[in-house]
C-alpha cells in the first residue's frame, strides 16, 4: 500500500499539452496524494535506458529518500520489492507499466518510498 500510483492532468489542445509535474498547493491539497503530502523533495535525476535494459535493484542509503518516477519517452515496467524486515508486506513485489502517451489527457508516475528496493525494465 505504500507504494503509489500518480495521475496528473494534462492540459491538451492542438498544440501539444502542459502538465504540473509539481506544485506544492496542489500536493498538499490533493487528497489522491495524501501520501507525498509531508515529503520534503531534495533531488531530481534523469536517466536515458535502451530497449532491454534492466536498472536495480537499487536501494538508498540515505534515511527517509522516496522515489517518484515517470517516464519521458517509450515503455518500462517498473519494479518496487519491500525490505523493509519488520513491514507485514516483506517481500512482496508490486510492478507497474508505464507507458509515455502524448495524446492521452493523464500521465502516471509511481512514488515508491524509503525502504523498497526499486529497479526497471526498459521495454520500449
Amino acid at each position: 500500500p505504500e507504494v503509489k500510483i500518480i495521475k496528473l492532468k494534462r492540459f491538451m489542445d492542438n498544440r501539444g499539452y502542459f502538465m504540473e509535474v509539481f506544485r506544492q498547493d496542489k500536493l498538499v491539497n490533493n487528497p489522491d496524494l495524501l501520501a507525498l503530502k509531508d515529503k520534503n523533495f531534495i533531488q531530481i535525476n534523469e536517466s536515458i535506458s535502451a530497449q532491454g535494459v534492466v536498472r536495480g535493484l537499487h536501494t538508498q542509503c540515505q534515511p527517509n529518500l522516496d522515489k517518484v518516477l515517470r517516464i519521458l519517452r517509450g515503455t518500462i515496467i517498473d519494479i518496487a520489492v519491500d525490505i523493509r524486515p519488520l513491514s507485514p508486506t516483506f517481500g512482496q513485489a508490486v510492478t507497474k507499466r508505464l507507458e509515455y502517451n502524448a495524446n492521452q489527457d493523464f500521465e502516471e508516475m509511481i512514488m515508491v518510498p524509503f525502504g523498497f528496493a526499486h529497479g526497471i525494465i526498459v521495454v520500449a
